[in-house]
């Protein structure tokens, strides 16, 4: 947009804003009220008819001071678009309301809403595509349906969400979908960006105790238009808490990986000055998330496989996605969330200054086998060790040799004990405290860990390894004629074993 002359500083504009039915859906404490996506819609098309140039343009410094409430059964609302051209270029536009006194005396005029439209000489830095495709850690999982039910408690119109959605510290992960019974306006539906707050919400409900809605945030930019009748992934970022204020990076993307919309310091706050309250199951019980194993390790990272999106394989380098390619369904999903979970290492080792592109981070070792955690500028490469179940993968990094495994409890282990426990193993599983099945898994996970840490094939790893005693957090092993710790964490029915090896052992 080019300079816009002192005389044309202010003008206001009339708007009529239309209430459709389904707009019913969307209330606070019990009042139907318009939607934040949608007024950012309805300003950005006032502002763009009135204004010569608006053709380039991303909205930055938002504000939301209040809501703009829907009176029942009423056809449509009249407000204002009061548009301020600043000498810089740049556009500011105000959703206001005006209302009466008693009297009719005096009239006073609300601000709901508040933009600023501009253009900016830096691209959208966006975030790698492995950030974007999956979280780290332990995932909680909620349903849509108990999502509208519970914590976000819209009408049907405005649940948008899908299937489940995925919240860990690191962030959160959803489907959405751009429904059909409304047209979309010039920035593409609304729908799907009101739908992200709604797991943003979530995710402040669950850990931090607060029912946000959003107030505002630093900058939204457009790269491409949603369309309605199609599904997104959003993945939201928490960059920390100001005020009472949740902060976060909020991203849509279609299921190729394509970013549609990128929102930047999305800010929520408690608007219900403290009435509305998380429910109790959704507070973070601040259950198993292996710390212990961060004593043992140098870095570790835990992928939850249903939280990873469609196109995580977009993150692979030429090396992994020659191994990929040549994989089944199945396979290709613990693969997946395996070379993910080690480049989340290698971003982690590095402090946080990793800033690569996921496909030059190679998760391959020079043997084309073994998984490598490359972390730029260090003086030695660490040692490595993933593994994976039907619901985790993990992946664990060390300066000594490591391994590490996860299994899911289950008969199987039990009934196959002959294959890979001597006598002694036997006896010690059928007297152990933690129950047959438990000790059978520990001693399974142990093995497979060693084999892992010592490059040996498991067939060996059964007969060189010995458990000499069973634990429920800790058990021991010999091996090489040296006796060592095993560390267990479990998570839901997932058992996880972790071995930290001297490097002379072999």
């Amino acid at each position: 947009m080019g300079k816009i002359s002192e005389m044309n500083k202010k003008i206001r504009l009339p708007l009529t804003i239309k209430i459709h039915p389904y707009l019913y859906d969307h209330k606070f404490a019990g009042r139907a009220v318009l939607p934040a996506a949608l007024a950012i819609q309805i300003l950005a098309e006032s502002t763009c008819s009135a204004v010569p140039g608006m053709d380039d343009f991303r909205i930055f410094d938002a504000s939301f001071p209040r809501f703009l409430y829907l009176p029942f059964n009423a056809a449509e609302i009249q407000a204002f678009n009061e548009i301020v051209l600043w000498n810089d270029g740049s556009v500011s536009s105000s959703l206001l309301t005006i209302t009466a006194s008693n009297t009719q005396s005096i009239k006073r005029a609300k601000e709901h809403v508040l933009l600023k439209f501009g253009t900016e000489a830096n691209p959208l830095e966006e975030i790698p595509i492995d950030i974007a495709s999956a979280l780290k850690g332990n995932c909680f999982k909620v349903s849509a349906s108990k999502l509208y039910k519970e914590l976000v408690p819209f009408g049907i119109s405005f649940q948008n969400t899908q299937g489940n959605i995925y919240l860990s510290k690191d962030g959160a992960v959803g489907y959405l979908r751009a429904p059909d019974f409304a047209p979309d306006g010039a920035l593409g539906s609304p729908f799907p960006l009101d739908a992200a707050f709604h797991v943003a919400c979530a995710w402040g409900q669950r850990f931090a105790g607060i029912v946000g809605f959003p107030v505002g945030f630093d900058s939204l930019v457009i790269k491409n238009k949603i369309e309605s009748g199609k599904k997104y992934f959003c993945r939201i970022i928490p960059s920390g808490m100001k005020d009472a204020v949740l902060i976060f990076d909020l991203w849509i993307y279609d299921i190729e990986g394509m970013l549609f919309q990128a929102v930047k310091g999305l800010q929520m706050k408690d608007v219900s000055a403290g009435k509305m309250r998380p429910p109790g199951w959704i507070v973070d019980d601040n259950g198993s998330r292996l710390e212990r194993f961060y004593n043992h390790c140098d870095s570790l990272s835990l992928v939850d496989l249903d939280a990873v999106s469609p196109f995580a394989a977009k993150a692979f380098s030429d090396d992994e996605m020659a191994r990929y390619s040549i994989m089944g369904q199945i396979r290709k999903r613990s693969y997946t969330g395996a070379r993910i979970a080690c480049k989340f290492l290698s971003r982690e080792l590095s402090g946080g200054k990793d800033k690569r592109q996921a496909q030059v981070i190679s998760t391959v070792a020079p043997d084309g086998l073994r998984p490598r955690c490359s972390v730029p500028g260090a003086e030695m490469e660490y040692y490595c060790s993933v593994s994976h179940d039907v619901r985790f993968a993990i992946a664990v990094a060390g300066r000594k040799k490591i391994g590490v495994d996860v299994e899911i409890l289950s008969g199987r282990v039990l009934k196959s004990g002959r294959i890979y426990m001597n006598e002694d193993e036997k006896k010690l599983m059928e007297s152990a405290s933690v129950g047959q099945m438990q000790a059978a898994l520990r001693v399974w996970t142990i093995k497979e860990a060693v084999s892992k840490a010592q490059n040996i094939t498991l067939v060996d790893i059964w007969k060189k390894a010995r458990v000499v005693k069973i634990g429920l957090s800790d058990s021991i092993f010999n091996f090489g004629g040296k006796e060592f710790t095993a560390y267990h964490e479990t998570i839901d029915n997932h058992i996880f074993a972790l071995v930290e090896m001297a490097e002379d052992q072999g």
